[in-house]
């Protein structure tokens, strides 16, 4: 749904899926999928609504929703959503695959000055899974590549990508 809506450029859909996503009562695959669609489609007025419906995907541990608002929070903030990413998710999640959402949203955004918090990851010797450091060292390539699209994306170019 997310790639179909990305690929349509349906602006129109906005929302809907806002209201997807703020469904308690729904799937929360699909509000996962609602939330990444927002990254696609939406605008920086929208990360406002992606925290707060992060925060309540947390409290009810969530993950699927907790991670498809991370990274959509990636796919449109900037250098003023650093600290959201850093001090409430990648250093507070339970999860480990929420705190990797972190991590490649922070590379997804491009912004240095994660670096720093990133390194700390990296180079940390207790509390963090082997998992947390390799999204980590992902997010740091993404941050480094000038190329406007990432070198690794370039390996999936002619993918042919089953369901």
């Amino acid at each position: 749904m997310a790639l179909t809506i990305r690929l349509l450029g349906d602006k129109a859909s906005l929302e809907e899926l806002r209201e997807m996503l703020t469904d308690r009562g729904g799937d929360p695959k699909v509000r996962a999928y609602a939330a990444l669609s927002i990254g696609f489609l939406g605008s920086a007025g929208d990360i406002e609504l992606l925290q707060k419906w992060y925060g309540k995907a947390s409290k009810r541990h969530n993950t699927d929703v907790m991670r498809g608002c991370t990274l959509a929070i990636g796919m449109l903030g900037d250098a003023g959503d650093v600290d959201f990413l850093i001090g409430e998710v990648l250093t507070n999640a339970e999860e480990a695959t929420v705190r990797g959402s972190a991590a490649i949203a922070l590379g997804l955004m491009r912004e240095t000055t994660a670096v720093d918090k990133l390194l700390e990851v990296v180079n940390a010797r207790s509390g963090l899974t082997v998992q947390d450091k390799a999204f980590a060292v992902a997010a740091l390539g993404y941050i480094g590549d000038k190329d406007p699209y990432p070198y690794l994306s370039q390996v999936f170019e002619n993918c042919n990508y089953r369901i």
